[in-house]
């Protein structure tokens, strides 16, 4: 409903229900839905088109980094149809709820950390703090967070 006021107003920046405020979810969220149904038009199947989207990245980014630390092609495949086929995942990429990006962009930061510390590689350490931006909007959240995990992650 957030999405379709936004797109309905034309204003993208504010989210509103009933011409009230909304920022109780991700504005990330109502972008992706906004932009659906700007190129698809207010349906079922333009509402669960970012969430499938992002599902899809999220197994074969799983792929994607377990094949990277393991050189294993039978392993990285084995994780992706275990994630891809669990009874959770499937409801959840199936469903309207911001969990999915959240498991997106908490997968991207907590893969590219550990490739990043475990490898002293800079550019994934700095690729998970842009993706932790993402999944943790709370700003001193993502700080304690963020300083829990090593305290060398200064660049959040």
């Amino acid at each position: 409903l957030t999405a379709k006021e936004m797109v309905l107003s034309g204003d993208w920046l504010s989210p509103r229900i009933y011409n009230t405020f909304w920022f109780d979810k991700p504005v990330f969220t109502y972008w992706a839905l906004c932009v659906s149904y700007a190129l698809f038009g207010f349906s079922d199947f333009a509402s669960r088109l970012p969430f499938t989207l992002c599902g899809a990245l999220s197994v074969t980014m799983l792929a994607y980094y377990v094949k990277r630390r393991g050189n294993e092609t039978a392993t990285a495949i084995l994780a992706a149809t275990m994630t891809a086929t669990s009874l959770l995942f499937w409801v959840i990429t199936r469903s309207v709820l911001t969990d999915q990006f959240l498991f997106l962009f908490t997968e991207i930061s907590l893969f590219s950390l550990y490739i990043g510390l475990s490898e002293n590689n800079r550019r994934h350490i700095y690729i998970a703090c842009s993706r932790c931006r993402f999944s943790l909007n709370q700003g001193t959240c993502r700080h304690r967070l963020a300083r829990t995990y090593h305290p060398r992650l200064h660049c959040l």
